[in-house]
């Protein structure tokens, strides 16, 4: 199927891509597949996915990228808001001439996931969805000041292994604010995708959750039965 990947490659590319004030690290194994876009956890690396990629084999088009300041290529930014992590799909995706793909987030991915696809029903053939998009009440005033704390003790140690890409190149209250950006914000509760292929046992989810089956065939990507 080559419909939703109009300009793919067949060869490995990485490089980086300009973003607002920065550039992401991205790599896009190319080929004919389904274009499968990897959204990583909060302070997690594109790295993270090469057992996921194994294990999915060479059918999928997989495209990873180190978000701002994570990894040890992405520039840092005047801007980790979780608004800026959406748009950073957009950009990763235009770069690779990408116009429909399956997500596939863990965590804070998981979340931007569900944001994009969202927004973007049409260009999403489906989304896996990984201890993420998950209800905001949790969080209240003592919960941000535990986070804050928590912070500041892990900036003790965290320039240590910045130089290995395992932690990011934000301070203390950067990623302080970026978790309770998530976690606060009203808009990330109740929004998922579904993908496997068998369209009667999922459908589409709008803002409420409520499921809605009459739209799920669109949803779901023709890939490998075995692969949900």
């Amino acid at each position: 199927m080559t419909t939703n990947n109009p300009t793919s490659t067949n060869s490995t590319w990485t490089g980086m891509v300009p973003v607002d004030d920065t550039a992401l690290a991205v790599t896009d194994t190319g080929g004919p597949g389904i274009p499968v876009v990897f959204l990583n956890g909060q302070f997690a690396t594109q790295g993270y996915w090469r057992h996921v990629i194994a294990d999915l084999g060479t059918g999928w088009r997989h495209i990873t990228y180190d978000e701002r300041a994570r990894g040890r290529k992405s520039g840092r930014s005047a801007d980790y808001s979780f608004e800026a992590a959406v748009r950073d799909v957009d950009a990763v995706l235009a770069a690779r001439g990408v116009d429909r793909a399956v997500l596939v987030g863990w965590s804070y991915g998981a979340v931007v996931g569900a944001h994009w696809a969202h927004r973007n029903p049409h260009r999403t053939i489906g989304a896996v969805l990984v201890d993420g998009a998950f209800p905001y009440d949790w969080l209240d005033e003592a919960m941000e000041q535990r986070i804050r704390k928590m912070f500041r003790r892990m900036n003790m140690f965290m320039p240590l292994l910045r130089p290995t890409g395992l932690t990011p190149r934000m301070n203390a209250e950067q990623m302080a604010e970026s978790n309770i950006e998530r976690d606060g914000s009203p808009a990330n509760v109740n929004w998922a995708r579904c993908w496997t292929p068998s369209p009667s046992r999922c459908g589409t989810w709008s803002p409420r959750g409520r499921p809605s089956a009459a739209r799920a065939t669109s949803r779901n990507a023709s890939g490998p039965a075995s692969t949900r």
